[in-house]
């Protein structure tokens, strides 16, 4: 199950959560559940989910900056060194890594 469908599934839990408060209808809610919608929020964001394109296209400038050496070609601290990639190609691997506030 990818981030998208955790979130989907904690929505709806959430979502019946509220139908409690508002009376609908009574339904029960476990601690599994409860856990569920916890851990599907505590997944950290990734790159492609964190801005406008514009605002991605600047962080992966810096991201790629911070790890490009002069000969051009990455750093081997770089995430992208063991893939071969460069340019554009990169910011594919770069979109799916953990979201980094300020970087």
């Amino acid at each position: 199950m990818n981030r998208y469908e955790k979130m989907r599934e904690a929505l709806v839990l959430a979502l019946s959560l509220l139908d409690l408060k508002e009376g609908v209808s009574y339904k029960i809610v476990s601690q599994k559940d409860i856990d569920f919608m916890k851990a599907a929020l505590a997944e950290p964001a990734r790159n492609y989910e964190v801005g406008t394109a514009e605002e991605q296209f600047v962080r992966f400038g810096k991201f790629c900056n911070r790890h490009f050496l002069a000969k051009a070609r990455c750093d081997k601290d770089c995430p992208c060194y063991d893939f071969h990639m460069s340019g554009c190609s990169c910011c594919f691997l770069w979109a799916q890594m953990p979201y980094e506030e300020g970087r």
